[in-house]
């Protein structure tokens, strides 16, 4: 087996261009380089990115993920067994969040009545603490009683509606990233303007914070794969968008 990297690109969805990167940061290697330059993958090579996708899901920094790709023989399945049971418990709590909407939608309906506790099973309070914490930490006790404040009385309709604007949104950047426009381009920027907007609903943004959301994005593994399930390169491209943004906004408050 020997794919070129534009065939492992559509093998595996992962793009071109996050290969190239993943070669330059030694990441994942090519079987074959010829002499016009092109890369070749075997089934190792194939093998490796498969197991990188597997640590990217469970949002793993890529020099971690770097560190356990050396090991060979019984203890690379044993760190393979561990990753398993992560990702069996991740789904075990999928599918018990998958339930819950269930629920809420009879609730909705008027099918079904829900008791309080029923409405939050299958969330991890745990990182909601972690969340919380990191907020506080960053920005103040005032931004997150701010935030709690004014989501305190959102119905599940408008949670719902407002996460589906995002979800609408973050896809429009990657229409433009697709597309080649730049960070600053007039189009990504009207974009960027709506995504400051979508922030203002929970606290009012000041230019500190948002750039500090900016380096957020793309240094939490966590907020970081929340993105690149949308495109591998959104992270870093919203990121840059936000700080031009930040850069030539005026009207700050």
């Amino acid at each position: 087996m020997k794919l070129t990297v534009k065939q492992l690109a559509e093998a595996s969805g992962v793009s071109v261009r996050t290969l190239h990167h993943y070669h330059h940061i030694g990441l994942l290697i090519p079987a074959h380089i010829a002499e016009n330059g092109y890369r070749y993958y075997g089934k190792a090579e194939l093998m490796q990115l498969q197991q990188i996708l597997i640590f990217r899901e469970l949002e793993m920094p890529l020099a971690k993920v770097r560190e356990i790709l050396v090991l060979q023989g019984d203890e690379l399945c044993e760190q393979l067994h561990t990753h398993k049971s992560l990702l069996l418990a991740r789904a075990a709590r999928t599918n018990e969040l998958i339930a819950t909407i269930d629920k809420t939608i009879k609730e909705l309906k008027g099918d079904e009545e829900m008791k309080a506790k029923d409405f939050f099973k299958g969330f991890d309070m745990s990182k909601q603490a972690e969340y919380e914490k990191e907020i506080e930490e960053k920005y103040g006790r005032e931004l997150l009683e701010e935030s709690q404040k004014r989501t305190k009385g959102w119905s599940q309709q408008k949670q719902a509606e407002v996460m589906k604007n995002l979800d609408s949104l973050l896809r429009d950047f990657v229409g433009c990233l697709q597309k080649g426009s730049e960070e600053d381009s007039e189009e990504t920027q009207a974009l960027t303007k709506r995504h400051f907007a979508w922030i203002n609903q929970f606290y009012d943004c000041s230019k500190e914070t948002y750039l500090g959301l900016s380096d957020l994005y793309v240094q939490d593994p966590r907020f970081r794969k929340t993105h690149a399930d949308y495109h591998d390169e959104l992270p870093e491209y919203l990121s840059q968008a936000m700080k031009r943004y930040a850069e030539n906004e005026v009207n700050w408050r």
